[in-house]
């Protein structure tokens, strides 16, 4: 702030439980009339009080109804009529009333969401200060709290910020954020509890969710199509927490991720050839291991001339391709209209002419229409999904569909996952947090309730990788260009 601001006085005026602040200069007066410097409020007081006038280091207050004089420093109290003035440096001032002056601008904003600012500040001042004009200085320190409760705070800063890729916000002074794959406490934090409580409030209110105690958490989205999502009281211990995946806006393709060293050139060439042979794959991976950047780079690399259906809970894959169409699932948390699940999409994608079928995430019982639908001919579709590695991908599957309450034994569904899934391409981090491919692997048929795979790349995150250079040639590498017989 100023030094010039810093260094203006101010008086406080208590009446009863009402306190009142003014800026005030060298010399001023203070009454009802409007001719005074600082303007009071209350019918009983005269229209002109007194006159306080500053002389050396000391005030001196001279009362108009007895024309007594008063000597007073800064800090001390002085009595008048049914008043208490008090001269203090705005250090002091901002320090005894600032989380006061906050509350009421924090009530103002929340009870009047759609009120302009000048009509905040003006019953701000209408409320709290003396003068007939709100002083620079507050406005200054109102600032940043407009702001954050503007959703211009600490979290849309750290979104600014390329290198971070996750948001975690533990309490209104503890946020942390993953930024190159490591993850640190932020010194950035909201003014105070208050003041975060009253944000999410607001991210709740744009983006028009419901939270209560019957459901206390929220999938919602950002304004720049980041994903959010909250967990409320009581299933949190006393805080929000509130966590931020910010969607990358970077288009990178396959040759981008091997340049940075996702894979190396080998694999690179291995991924281009499953997908000209037009193999159903899953894309698996935990949280965070480039699941969905990769599955943008596959999508980069399908032929314009054939027609995608992307299917997604929250919109990740819109890249600006043509001759695709992008669906979204709906959840209305006030009950007001349907559901619609991501089964339901699947089920509407089949009538809109796809050549391949894109499913952002599998984790619920639009499992089995998924595999139905890849059983109908639209070979080359892709999905991703959680997992540790490539083969509990299949078993993770395998009891999403069971999730679907179908009559379907187990053999029957292990058989429908071997003959419509054809490969697994397994995300992972590395001990330094780099995004890997650590695992490629080939359904190759059901043995003894397990599935068969073959697996043309595998490798840890602690050890180096371990490829199956001959496999890659001999049948799924360049040399071949077929989808395999079905076993």
């Amino acid at each position: 702030m100023k030094e010039d601001l810093i260094s203006k006085t101010w008086l406080e005026v208590r009446d009863g439980d009402q306190t009142y602040f003014g800026r005030v200069e060298d010399k001023f007066t203070l009454g009802t009339a409007r001719s005074n410097a600082l303007i009071l409020k209350g019918s009983k007081l005269p229209a002109l009080l007194g006159q306080m006038s500053q002389r050396a280091d000391k005030w001196i207050y001279r009362d108009f109804t007895n024309r007594q004089l008063t000597a007073l420093e800064e800090g001390q109290s002085l009595k008048v009529s049914c008043l208490s003035l008090r001269i203090l440096s705005f250090e002091n001032f901002w320090n005894s009333n600032g989380p006061a002056i906050q509350k009421d601008f924090r009530n103002l904003l929340a009870e009047n969401p759609l009120a302009s600012k000048d009509w905040i500040l003006s019953r701000l001042l209408a409320m709290r200060f003396l003068n007939t004009e709100l002083p620079e200085e507050v406005l200054l320190c109102l600032r940043d709290l407009e702001s954050e409760l503007d959703l211009v705070g600490p979290i849309e800063k750290l979104l600014e910020d390329p290198e971070v890729t996750d948001i975690l916000v533990e309490s209104f002074q503890s946020i942390f954020v993953e930024r190159l794959g490591e993850l640190k406490k932020v010194n950035l934090k909201f003014s105070d509890d208050e003041t975060y409580k009253v944000y999410i409030q607001n991210l709740l209110s744009r983006s028009k969710k419901v939270v209560d105690d019957a459901r206390p958490f929220a999938d919602f989205l950002l304004k720049n199509g980041e994903r959010a999502h909250l967990v409320m009281p009581p299933v949190s211990p006393a805080q929000p927490y509130l966590s931020i995946r910010k969607a990358s806006n970077l288009k990178w393709n396959l040759t981008d991720l091997e340049s940075r060293g996702m894979f190396e050139r080998s694999d690179l060439e291995l991924i281009r050839s499953l997908l000209r042979q037009k193999l159903n794959l899953l894309i698996s991976g935990a949280t965070g291991s480039g699941k969905t950047t990769l599955l943008r780079a596959l999508l980069l690399e399908i032929p314009a001339s054939e027609r995608l259906v992307i299917m997604e809970d929250v919109p990740e894959l819109q890249i600006g391709r043509e001759n695709a169409a992008y669906l979204s699932t709906r959840s209305d948390s006030q009950s007001l209209l349907p559901n619609i699940e991501l089964r339901d999409l699947v089920r509407q994608s089949l009538r809109m002419r796809p050549d391949r079928l894109i499913v952002g995430e599998v984790r619920g019982p639009e499992a089995l229409d998924l595999l139905l639908a890849l059983n109908t001919g639209h070979m080359g579709s892709l999905g991703s999904l959680h997992a540790n590695n490539a083969r509990d991908a299949l078993w993770r599957l395998h009891t999403l569909v069971k999730l679907s309450k179908s009559d379907f034994d187990e053999a029957t569904v292990r058989e429908l996952i071997h003959r419509n899934i054809h490969g697994i391409i397994h995300c992972g981090r590395d001990p330094f947090g780099k995004r890997r491919i650590l695992e490629i692997a080939m359904v190759k048929g059901v043995e003894a309730s397990c599935f068969l795979l073959e697996y043309l790349v595998q490798a840890s995150p602690f050890e180096p990788k371990k490829s199956a250079e001959s496999a890659k040639v001999s049948r799924w590498g360049l040399k071949v260009e077929r989808a395999p017989s079905r076993l």
